[in-house]
């Protein structure tokens, strides 16, 4: 894999703008309005704070919640 492909790898990833570095992030396939959802872990355990990481480019949720299910 060449520079400009792990470059273009690591623009995708989380990124947490408090921390200023790449951050794991809650995906919730289970509630379509879940307000943990793409938030920054690390903040989320530590601080309790709920924001989300921002994404480059952004979530397209691939399922979407059916209301007989919630």
């Amino acid at each position: 894999m060449g520079w400009d492909k792990v470059q273009e790898h690591i623009l995708k990833l989380p990124f947490c703008q408090y921390r200023e570095q790449i951050v794991p992030m809650v995906i919730c396939y289970e509630y379509s309005n879940c307000r943990f959802d793409e938030c920054c872990i690390p903040c989320l355990e530590k601080e309790r704070t709920v924001h989300k990481a921002t994404l480059n480019p952004p979530i397209i949720p691939l399922v979407e919640a059916n209301h007989e299910y919630i």
